[in-house]
Parts: C-alpha cells; sequence; structure tokens
C-alpha cells in the first residue's frame, strides 16, 4: 500500500511540474510577443521613411506622334526623389545654363526608371528606326501642358516681362518663386507641366540614356530653348563641331524634327547652352 502510495505522489509531483514549467514558457511566450507588438520610436520612424521612399506619384498619359500613331502608359516618379531632386538644385551653384542643365540632369538620370520603362516598353512591341523612337518621346512632352515658371513671382514677372504678361493674358498658367525658373525632370513628371526648358532639360536627359547625340539650344533674344537632334533629316539646324543639329520645338504639339517657327528662325541668334 505504501508503494503505491509513493508511485502516486511521484507521478503527481512530475505533473505538478511539467505543470509549473508549462505556465512558465506560456507566460514568457506572451510578454515577448507582447513587447513584439509594441512598435520601438526607431522601427517606426524606418517605417515612415520606407513610406515615404516607395511613394510615387503617377500621370497616366495618352497621346499621338507626329504620324498620328496613339501612344498611352503611366508614368511615376518617387516622391523622395522629387525632394532630392528640388535639394540638389538649389544646391547647385553653377556659372552658365549648360552647367546647371548638366548638374540637373546628372544627378536625375538614374531617377527615371518609370519613364524609362514605358518608352522601353513601346520600343520592344513595335518596328521603330531612331528618328520614329525620338518622335515618340519628344511628342509625350510636347502633349503635355505648357505653363509659365518664373524665379519671381506670378505678380512681378506680370509686370515686368511682357511675354509673361501676353501669356497669362492668354490664360496660361504660371507657377511663381520656383528655383531656378525650371523644373527639374522629376519634377516635371510630378506636375506633368512645365516650361521650354523645363522641356529641353527632360529630353535631353531621356533622349541621352538612349544614346542619341542631342544638344539644347538656347536664344536670349527669343528667351527661348528648344532641342538639337543629329540625325540624318533636312530642314532647320544649329552647326556645332562639324554637325548637323537639327531644331526641334518642344513646347506645342505638332512641330517635328527640323521644323522652327518663323518667328524664332534665325539661327545666328540661337546657341549651344548643353
Amino acid at each position: 500500500m505504501d508503494f503505491l502510495k509513493d508511485i502516486l505522489i511521484k507521478i503527481v509531483s512530475i505533473f505538478l511540474t511539467i505543470l509549473f514549467f508549462g505556465i512558465v514558457v506560456a507566460t514568457i511566450t506572451f510578454v515577448g510577443n507582447l513587447s513584439s507588438d509594441v512598435p520601438s520610436p526607431k522601427k517606426e520612424a524606418k517605417k515612415e521613411i520606407k513610406k515615404e521612399v516607395e511613394k510615387l506619384v503617377s500621370h497616366y498619359h495618352y497621346w499621338t506622334d507626329n504620324k498620328s500613331n496613339p501612344h498611352h502608359g503611366t508614368v511615376s516618379v518617387k516622391s523622395n526623389d522629387v525632394i532630392s531632386s528640388v535639394y540638389n538644385k538649389k544646391n547647385t551653384n553653377a556659372i552658365s545654363w549648360g552647367t546647371f542643365y548638366k548638374r540637373i540632369i546628372k544627378h536625375d538620370k538614374i531617377k527615371l526608371s518609370f519613364v524609362y520603362d514605358l518608352f522601353d516598353e513601346i520600343y520592344k512591341t513595335k518596328v521603330l528606326s531612331r528618328s520614329e523612337f525620338a518622335d515618340i518621346i519628344v511628342t509625350f512632352v510636347q502633349n503635355i501642358p505648357y505653363n509659365i515658371i518664373t524665379n519671381d513671382s506670378c505678380a512681378d514677372a506680370y509686370l515686368n516681362n511682357k511675354s509673361v504678361k501676353d501669356m497669362i493674358d492668354e490664360g496660361i498658367d504660371c507657377d511663381g518663386k520656383i528655383f531656378g525658373g525650371i523644373y527639374t525632370p522629376t519634377e516635371f513628371i510630378k506636375n506633368f507641366k512645365g516650361d521650354c526648358d523645363t522641356r529641353t532639360v527632360f529630353l535631353y536627359t531621356v533622349l541621352d540614356k538612349y544614346n542619341y547625340d542631342i544638344k539644347i539650344l538656347n536664344s536670349d533674344f527669343y528667351g527661348h530653348s528648344i532641342i538639337g537632334v543629329n540625325l540624318p533629316w533636312r530642314g532647320s539646324y544649329k552647326n556645332h563641331l562639324g554637325k548637323r543639329y537639327y531644331t526641334w520645338e518642344t513646347t506645342s504639339k505638332n512641330w517635328k524634327l527640323g521644323d522652327i517657327p518663323p518667328t524664332t528662325a534665325d539661327m545666328k541668334l540661337w546657341y549651344v547652352a548643353l
């Protein structure tokens, strides 16, 4: 009888020991899970930064090229890349427009991957010559609304600049107090509007990525910026280092390579800015 009693006591003792350790382990696990559910300030900050980096600004765009072929797709930029681009622009100490453009382009070129994706997809699905592909890229820009961008306030520009006054009177939108009077390529995609050199800098960035020989042509006399592309073509051009860079107006639709408005056609008044 005492023997059975001893066995029973041992069994109960073992059961209680196992139960005790089970409760301890469960308690530790519960507390650990509870503490892991409470995010630390550092983890939360990292999450917010990651969200901001991954946040995209997107635009769906439909346009036709100069052969009336339709194209469409979505282009995007990361919000954080736009912030970085504006910071870079404001901290660029340039002695000329060319230097200013070059530093903007160098910074933004690697930040347009979603834009390149659209053009890559178009190129893969169609049989295109070099001039046809360039036309698709340029008409993409020509079909984005034009607006005035000024380093001053729009009110000051309206009072002091006749061409700005005339455009505002015609109903063209104005964005004032924009550093440098230009949107960078990432800003251009974010805002989906821009003036002449906003467009030429963007096009230089994209066409250069696809290995086109391109120049930005500026005219202080005309107060304007266009692109010049070295392709076998005809029409108006600017000679530079023995090459012909055919003109391309980018601020409105239907302008083709080699075209230039009669009001800005004196090529002696244009210079290669970049």
